[in-house]
């Protein structure tokens, strides 16, 4: 194993009081998924992605999906959620995992065997709250970038300029999209220089971002794609209709991910 990936995991345990996965956790394969089930494919591309399920899983269930069930009330399913997507954890799952160039497999038995601090719930709080604060890995130029395009955006909708507030919606959508796959500690070469849509039902839809969320994205990509003055004119009905149906879904979007521009 590569020694500074175990250094920087063994680093983030340092100092706190630590205890294996199977002690808190159980693993199974269900015959149905509930919406808010904490879940991850144990074949993976890339990074391993433990995420809630946006809604429940009936039908075509793939058999690496796997559900994880908290059984020890010292942590929350938030906490375990945040910290088994922590950069350090996600590299040092990676070592830990077998498998081909493109594609890795982790056992469930060597994902118990991982180890998670438990801190008290005050800090366990804390922690989520820093998930969820999308502006807080950017820097401050970068936030007031966003707090001055958004205003712009707010501006144009007022003044009934659809065309320039798509195209506000067009790029804040997009580097929202980017942001969050950033977080997600994707690489580099699998994001850099990609196209929107191509973020969407590739790179977003295989490293693990929120399915109603990808929805929005496509309503944002679609009516972005469609203001070109040519598209417009020929059918400025349809065009009318795209755009409002993005900034309902740009909308959503930010208030189903506590996005704030103050």
């Amino acid at each position: 194993m590569d020694k500074k990936i175990v250094d920087k995991y063994e680093k983030l345990l340092k100092g706190h009081k630590s205890i294996k996965l199977e002690k808190i956790i159980e693993i199974s394969t269900p015959k149905d998924f509930k919406k808010n089930d904490l879940v991850f494919y144990t074949v993976f591309f890339d990074n391993l992605k433990i995420w809630l399920l946006d809604e429940p899983k009936k039908e075509k269930i793939n058999k690496n999906l796997k559900k994880i069930e908290i059984i020890d009330n010292r942590i929350t399913k938030e906490y375990l959620l945040w910290f088994l997507n922590k950069k350090e954890v996600q590299e040092y799952i990676k070592e830990l995992s077998s498998g081909s160039f493109a594609y890795s497999h982790i056992s469930i038995k060597l994902i118990k065997e991982l180890k998670i601090t438990i801190p008290t719930l005050i800090e366990q709080r804390k922690a989520e709250k820093e998930e969820k604060e999308f502006f807080s890995g950017l820097g401050s130029k970068y936030q007031i970038l966003f707090q001055k395009v958004y205003k712009e955006y707010q501006e144009c909708r007022k003044r009934e300029l659809d065309f320039s507030a798509m195209a506000l919606v067009g790029f804040l959508g997009e580097t929202f999209l980017l942001e969050s796959i950033k977080k997600l500690g994707v690489k580099k070469y699998i994001w850099e220089g990609k196209m929107f849509g191509y973020l969407i039902d590739v790179v977003g839809k295989n490293e693990g971002i929120p399915e109603e969320d990808l929805k929005f994205y496509r309503k944002i990509s679609k009516a972005r794609n469609n203001i070109h003055p040519f598209k417009a004119v020929q059918n400025k009905t349809n065009i009318n209709k795209l755009t409002k149906e993005a900034f309902k879904a740009f909308d959503e979007l930010i208030q189903r991910n506590g996005i704030n521009f103050e």
